[in-house]
């Protein structure tokens, strides 16, 4: 007979009772769920729904009338509107990543990609509005300045670029006001716009819009051109300059090394795509609104696919280069 092994014994001993503890754990937790399942009646498929349920869902935050003027200022056709989140690290840090390599990313849009966009907007005297996290903004305050220097709008866009859905009202409201405060703050403008983090709203989010009185919201996709937000279907009196993510650099440009994102489609193939965008914005008079990011856009070739872009629009007569709040002041005035 073979003598017991005391090293081994006791390693047994230990698994026995970590998998009696496994199971206990797991015990109580089946036992909370079948009480949470016995006790709440709202966790059914969405086909078992009342029908006041999904009509709550869908009329929380809606969209109102479109706000399109007969002609633009300048007796322009068409508005454009060039926006930037300048996000830096926080596309990182909004998950916890601290990795040199990953954070080295976001430290480019703000070392070579904000200066790059700066100078071609000066190049052609284009207005810009640029959407900035208080974090971003903390990093780097001399961009930030340099950003407001000129004719450009400095916007709200989340602290750390944080899951807006997640968070509670009270956070909610705390990080929106520190955003706020550290905007106005370092770049002398006060924000009367917003982008949320990820283009995600919260079930308060447009309820602290309208407390911190808000001129407009670019979050949001129910139309090509401006329109009221509605809440609950009643008027708030605030504009939305809807986005798209065929109007986005990041779904063509973007790249998750862990993940099977990757950037699909070249410059030139982007530049046909906006192009036929700006068309069909000019020949129905209305917005082309473009987002875009200065650690993608600011890349060499992807620069100079929005300078060739710049150029294309610029070869059509009567278009109005604003900010995003230039043109939520023209949508405002259309409320009735």
């Amino acid at each position: 007979m073979i003598p017991a092994n005391p090293i081994l014994s006791s390693v047994h001993v230990s698994l026995i009772n970590f998998f009696s503890a496994l199971l206990l754990a797991v015990s109580f937790l089946l036992l909370g769920m079948s009480q949470a399942f016995s006790q709440n009646t709202e966790i059914t498929e969405t086909w078992q729904w009342p029908d006041e349920r999904w009509r709550d869902a869908v009329n929380k935050v809606r969209a109102g009338d479109e706000l399109v003027p007969e002609r633009w200022p300048q007796n322009s056709r068409v508005a454009v509107a060039l926006s930037f989140d300048f996000d830096s690290e926080t596309l990182s840090l909004r998950t916890g990543i601290t990795t040199p390599s990953m954070l080295s990313s976001g430290q480019y849009g703000a070392r070579v990609g904000v200066p790059k966009i700066l100078a071609l907007l000066e190049k052609y005297e284009i207005p810009a509005t640029f959407f900035i996290p208080g974090v971003s903004a903390e990093l780097y305050p001399q961009q930030v300045r340099n950003i407001a220097s000129g004719d450009h709008e400095i916007g709200l866009h989340s602290w750390i670029h944080e899951a807006t859905p997640t968070l509670a009202r009270d956070d909610e409201r705390m990080l929106m006001q520190r955003a706020m405060e550290t905007l106005q703050r370092i770049s002398g403008q006060q924000p009367v716009g917003i982008r949320t983090g990820a283009w995600e709203y919260s079930e308060n989010t447009l309820e602290l819009i309208e407390e911190f009185d808000l001129l407009y919201d670019s979050s949001l996709m129910a139309d090509d051109n401006p329109y009221e937000l509605l809440a609950d279907d009643q008027p708030t009196g605030i504009v939305e300059l809807p986005v798209e993510w065929i109007l986005d650099d990041y779904p063509y440009f973007g790249m998750d090394r862990l993940s099977a994102i990757r950037p699909h489609m070249t410059p030139n193939e982007v530049l046909e795509i906006w192009s036929a965008e700006f068309d069909r914005a000019y020949a129905e008079g209305g917005l082309f609104l473009l987002t875009m990011h200065p650690q993608l856009i600011g890349h060499g070739s992807r620069i100079q696919m929005l300078e060739e872009l710049i150029q294309y629009i610029r070869s059509y007569p009567d278009v109005w280069f604003a900010t995003h709040k230039d043109v939520a002041n023209v949508a405002a005035s259309l409320i009735e």
